[in-house]
């Protein structure tokens, strides 16, 4: 995967190296990371995720009433994802970012409002995220 003997960290939805912005809630999911994941259907609201490493990956629940995540890296729009998917799957990384010069970082996400068509909602959802150190 070439990231070699790198070490890879956990944080879950709960960790405090993530501020919420705008309205989430807490969804209990037996089977995410953790047993819970949060979520937003507010239109706009964000969650950023500061962290020290050199690559991070964002891990979701894919599902049928999910829409489409604005991402920003360190302030700059790096696009949308979706997280559209006609069956439920969880523990599903959707980005990851890697080869960043080791320091501290921000990824956001933000509810973009949009969705596939084939989506019943537009929310989004966090599980965890991991990430690489050196």
């Amino acid at each position: 995967d070439g990231i070699g003997n790198a070490c890879e960290t956990y944080y879950e939805e709960t960790s405090t190296a993530i501020t919420y912005t705008g309205t989430w809630s807490n969804y209990v999911c037996p089977t995410c990371s953790g047993g819970a994941i949060k979520i937003s259907s507010q239109n706009g609201a964000k969650l950023d995720f500061r962290f020290y490493g050199i690559g991070v990956r964002w891990i979701v629940a894919k599902a049928n009433l999910l829409g489409k995540a604005n991402i920003y890296f360190d302030g700059v729009y790096k696009g949308q994802v979706d997280l559209y998917n006609a069956a439920t799957q969880v523990k599903q990384v959707v980005a990851e970012k890697f080869g960043l010069v080791f320091g501290q970082h921000t990824l956001t996400l933000e509810v973009s409002g949009q969705k596939n068509p084939a989506s019943t909602g537009i929310t989004i959802d966090l599980d965890a995220f991991e990430v690489v150190q050196p």
